[in-house]
């Protein structure tokens, strides 16, 4: 055969040749050029209609700031659009989120309302044990000596039941078991347990053995909330309006992250997060819930004599530790002073004493203060002469950003000291929750990968350095919205702002979305329980405005 192309025979250069050659690498530059031009066109047109942000103007600045300073915004819904300005503007809010925390002394926080049965009557109030439930019951009473009465679940914000019943005038607080209703009470010195099925039929009242009966006492009345104090469960503060007969639901603190010890003693001192109160005095020190006040433990830490005096206490950042330091002084001339220390050990419930002198060295100072600087050195906070608390800039001390009178908050005493909480609970963040929370979500990732063949992804293992919150949420919702078809939430993910963002794309998408139990997640109770988070993160001083930001967009889902 043959061979068509001879290497050896030369090249003729023609016309024709010359214009294919010229037209292929037309044609080349063309599909190069093309997207590059397409790309430039598509900046240019992004450009004219996003322009680069410029600076504001400086009337437009000291429009703003006037309003902020002049007295003429003072409301929480006011400032809150105020704020809004600012940051559409790229003013620093810190004034007016500072301002906005003020407000919470004169505007309570309704986290919700329950009406009652019917408006016609008026209303007692019962919270369950669990605190899931709430028991209306009338105060009128009809011919047959029976009372209106309600069960409603506050999850699923419903009435499980209302009936006209044979009811005890007092009980103690009511048990609720699979909306089955127990409920002890004293009749004719006898005791008694009703118990009233789901669908609010009697159906037995037992005599009992008991020999004690407890009626629950209210919590203390909070200032600027109206209405008779119900209870206290899962960090909301609940009580009955008079005039509506509403059961109310309010964030437990008006200021959140401001707590009253009171009295002050040198062995008076808070747990670093704010959540446990301890006081060692006299030989004993006793622990109690800084939001009820309710006792929880009581140790004997040391003999209780007159020559033994406290000189300090020292509590870690989670309230699982204190250390109390002491001085005895022995007879003798001249006497003998000697400094020792007790370690409590509070979930243990173990008291170790030592005369270790290297332990002294953690004593916190005992100097009181009406007045202290924030960490970060840009505030500062102090008690004035008429025992308001004012919040000043570090370089205009003099000039108050808020002034806040604390009776207004429920504390009348005159303030003798001042301090923050411990800040190694946010340095402390990292090693005790979310380490120990990735721990827990690698070990349920590996027991679902060898249950099921399908393809399972584990979030907790992606760690970016240099990324930012928001970046985070997009890209995990991105992969929800493109590739997911059911999430699994694990116990306490209402706490993340991160899993709240993902229960929102997830419940939008209509994916699939249940808990670790594979139990499908109710729409309303994720919304109570996200609520419940923000009040309790709002207690220690944490911000939650991406929180609540969720919260809407969740709440305006289920609309």
């Amino acid at each position: 055969m043959q061979n068509k192309h001879d290497p050896d025979t030369p090249v003729v250069s023609t016309p024709v040749a010359k214009r294919t050659l010229i037209n292929t690498i037309l044609l080349a530059s063309a599909v190069f050029l093309i997207p590059v031009l397409i790309g430039l066109l598509f900046v240019m047109v992004s450009h004219r209609l996003s322009p680069r942000p410029v600076a504001p103007d400086a009337d437009s600045c000291a429009q703003l700031t006037n309003q902020l300073h002049d007295g003429s915004v003072t409301q929480a819904t006011q400032l809150a659009s105020l704020r809004r300005e600012f940051r559409g503007t790229g003013l620093a809010t810190d004034d007016v989120d500072i301002k906005l925390w003020a407000t919470r002394a004169q505007e309570p926080e309704t986290l919700f309302s329950v009406a009652p049965p019917t408006p016609e009557k008026r209303w007692n109030w019962h919270l369950s044990q669990d605190g899931l439930f709430a028991l209306a019951v009338s105060v009128q009473i009809d011919h047959l000596d029976q009372r209106d009465v309600g069960l409603f679940d506050l999850i699923r914000e419903e009435w499980v039941w209302t009936k006209t019943l044979p009811w005890p005038e007092t009980h103690e607080t009511p048990h609720v078991f699979g909306r089955n209703l127990i409920l002890r009470y004293v009749k004719n010195a006898a005791f008694f347990a009703l118990e009233i099925d789901p669908s609010g039929t009697i159906v037995s009242i037992d005599r009992l053995r008991a020999k004690t009966f407890e009626i629950p006492a209210p919590p203390p009345a909070f200032p600027n909330i109206a209405g008779q104090p119900v209870g206290i469960r899962h960090g909301v503060y609940f009580a009955a309006d008079p005039q509506t007969g509403k059961l109310n639901g309010y964030a437990p603190t008006l200021l959140p992250g401001l707590h009253d010890v009171g009295p002050y003693h040198i062995g008076t001192v808070l747990s670093g997060n704010g959540l446990l109160l301890f006081r060692a005095f006299n030989g004993r020190v006793t622990v109690s819930d800084t939001l009820t006040g309710t006792l929880l433990q009581t140790f004997d830490a040391w003999p209780h004599t007159t020559n033994t005096v406290v000189t300090g206490a020292l509590a870690t950042g989670d309230g699982s530790g204190l250390t109390v330091f002491l001085q005895t002084e022995f007879d003798g001339t001249p006497p003998v002073r000697r400094e020792w220390s007790v370690a409590i050990d509070v979930y243990a419930g173990t008291v170790k004493r030592s005369f270790n002198a290297d332990a002294l060295f953690a004593k916190p100072s005992t100097a009181e203060t009406r007045s202290a600087m924030t960490p970060d050195g840009r505030w500062v906070l102090a008690v004035d002469t008429a025992n308001a608390l004012t919040i000043s800039p570090a370089e205009t001390s003099d000039r108050p950003s808020v002034s806040i009178p604390l009776d207004k908050v429920g504390i009348s005493d005159t303030i003798r000291h001042i301090a923050f909480l411990d800040e190694i609970y946010q340095y402390r963040h990292y090693n005790e929750i979310i380490k120990p929370n990735l721990s827990l979500i690698l070990k349920y990732y590996n027991e679902l990968k060898s249950k099921y063949n399908t393809s399972i992804i584990e979030p907790a293992s992606l760690e970016m350095p240099n990324w930012s919150q928001d970046e985070y949420l997009y890209y995990w919702g991105e992969i929800i919205k493109k590739s997911i078809v059911k999430i699994i939430f694990l116990d306490g993910w209402s706490y993340s702002k991160g899993c709240s963002y993902e229960y929102y794309v997830g419940l939008k998408k209509g994916i699939e979305i249940v808990d670790q139990n594979q139990n499908s997640i109710d729409k309303k109770w994720a919304i109570n329980q996200i609520k419940i988070a923000i009040s309790e993160y709002e207690n220690i001083g944490i911000d939650t405005d991406l929180q609540k930001q969720i919260l809407i967009e969740i709440q305006n889902e289920c609309k």
